[in-house]
């Protein structure tokens, strides 16, 4: 496959072309991966509200509910229920991994064996989140398609 990038002067509105015999399932990765780049999700820390692009989140946790975004170094609450968000960027690198968390797969360094069927999964921050049994077969899943994509 060929890629190609052409500038243009700003007075023009930025666009990606996608030229293909048929519409495979990478090239239909590539066009969802495209289109989350330029999402922002508006978040909360206190009174203030904060947009924060979709591919920084790490993982998002129901806690008592509310749901929490965790990136890099910030937590920040989402006024939204986690089944919401998954519906609406489960499409994305997004897999639930328990009753209570969604984790980015991009996000992950690597999976390591827990006991009782369960794994965890180890973010590129350091983080550890827990993929429970009940979501283990679902999310290895997903993994092996975004896997398979690359």
């Amino acid at each position: 496959m060929r890629v190609r990038v052409h500038k243009i002067d700003r007075e023009f509105e930025e666009q990606v072309v996608i030229e293909c015999h048929e519409v495979r399932t990478e090239i239909a990765d590539i066009v969802t991966y495209i289109k989350s780049k330029g999402n922002t999700l508006p978040v909360y820390e206190e009174d203030k509200e904060y947009k924060v692009p979709v591919q920084d989140i790490y993982y998002l946790e129901s806690v008592d509910n509310h749901v929490y975004v965790y990136l890099k170094k910030n937590v920040y609450e989402l006024k939204m229920k986690l089944y919401e968000f998954e519906e609406l960027y489960g499409r994305y690198e997004f897999v639930r991994c328990s009753k209570s968390s969604i984790v980015n797969l991009l996000k992950i360094d690597h999976l390591k064996p827990a006991l009782n069927s369960r794994f965890t999964a180890r973010l590129i921050n350091g983080e550890e989140v827990i993929i429970s049994r009940q979501y283990a077969s679902s999310f290895r899943k997903k993994i092996k398609k975004a896997g398979s994509a690359s």
